[in-house]
């Protein structure tokens, strides 16, 4: 018996709306995990349990004990699938004392980039955020003294956040976009009436956005020379938004919530995306990810255009959408370096020379001024 076609996208929308108000509900229900830690129930082998440091209750050592590993942790706990809020209360005068994670099989996804962390001198709490997609055994914190000063930790709260079934929504929302943009297309015959030609250019340019975003899909964000810098101001332009501020121009995060003007030397009208999503509850680390891989398909699309439009030839503006796209200077910037700036600003590069080229060689049509960048 043949389905009708209309029947047969009523039961997948359906289906979509099912799953959607599934994933809005896991988003919405509130979370009842929360773990806090005071201070005499954390574990240390010389430690003191003084009632008063810093002006509260804390679990103390300082270069005075003899214990030959002298640390403080907090009680082995059972960590279940999902995303969590991690806040730490201390008091320390210098900044060479850390902490690190351990658990029962201390893979990357617990350690990287929680090894020997710095607990700076000059704060008294910081918060942590981690997305674990494995339950994680004898999960623990350990408070490492340097030798110098001393440490302090008062106590220690580990909360179960959203963030992982957001990230789970706004993958469920991509993925029914794709299916409607797909059923749109097979309805509308678009995908028949497209060339072989411009069919292989669609699918090169599936392959060449994976190859540059690939180090995007790992479960840690890579580290790069400026990067805390940008992820600070991503930080302070959601701090400054929520303080109701727009445009922001001082984030008011920073130096210790003073405040700095870092937006009025810094353009950061791209930023606001990553931030608006820093809004909605998503991780920085995501926000980041999500920014770059933009950038990346930004990209992609306006250097394939420009090539294309001077050769005249599909194939060829491919090649050069992936030598540039691809080009070791570039993933250099955005992996290495880190340097936002500068990795967003060459996905206008293209647009430059080809206006260039359209000024010296082409008849200037209105078309032609607003497509080559030329205002």
């Amino acid at each position: 018996m043949k389905i009708n076609k209309k029947v047969l996208h009523f039961g997948l929308v359906m289906a979509e709306i099912l799953i959607l108000s599934i994933c809005i509900y896991r988003t919405s229900k509130p979370e009842e995990f929360s773990q806090i830690f005071p201070y005499k129930s954390l574990e240390s082998e010389e430690g003191l349990y003084l009632d008063s440091i810093g002006g509260e209750g804390g679990c103390y050592v300082d270069n005075s004990m003899d214990s030959r590993e002298n640390c403080i942790r907090t009680p082995q706990i059972l960590l279940a699938k999902g995303s969590y809020e991690i806040s730490i209360r201390y008091d320390t005068v210098v900044n060479d004392q850390s902490y690190s994670f351990r658990s029962q099989n201390p893979t990357y996804r617990v350690l990287s980039g929680r090894e020997r962390q710095p607990l700076e001198g000059n704060r008294k709490d910081i918060v942590l955020h981690v997305n674990y997609g494995e339950a994680v055994n004898e999960f623990q914190i350990q408070f490492n003294y340097s030798g110098n000063g001393y440490l302090a930790i008062h106590n220690v709260e580990i909360t179960k956040t959203k963030e992982r079934e957001k990230q789970q929504l706004l993958i469920v929302l991509f993925v029914v976009l794709i299916i409607e943009c797909v059923y749109w297309w097979k309805e509308k015959e678009i995908w028949k009436r497209c060339s072989a030609e411009q069919k292989n250019i669609f699918l090169f340019g599936c392959g060449l956005l994976i190859m540059c975003s690939y180090p995007l899909f790992s479960p840690y964000l890579y580290d790069a020379h400026d990067l805390n810098f940008h992820l600070m101001r991503i930080e302070g332009i959601k701090d400054g938004l929520l303080s109701g501020v727009f445009p922001v121009r001082i984030q008011p995060s920073w130096l210790g919530g003073n405040g700095y003007a870092v937006s009025v030397f810094y353009g950061d009208l791209f930023l606001y995306f990553p931030a608006i999503l820093r809004l909605l509850g998503f991780s920085l680390s995501f926000c980041y990810d999500l920014y770059v891989l933009g950038i990346n398909v930004l990209t992609a699309v306006i250097a394939y255009y420009c090539a294309k439009e001077y050769s005249e030839n599909r194939y060829i503006g491919f090649l050069g959408a992936a030598v540039y796209t691809l080009s070791p200077y570039r993933l250099t910037c955005v992996f290495v370096r880190g340097a936002v700036g500068e990795y967003t600003a060459m996905a206008f590069i293209p647009l430059v020379f080809y206006g260039l080229y359209c000024i010296a060689f082409k008849e200037l049509t209105q078309k032609n001024l607003r497509t080559s960048g030329c205002f």
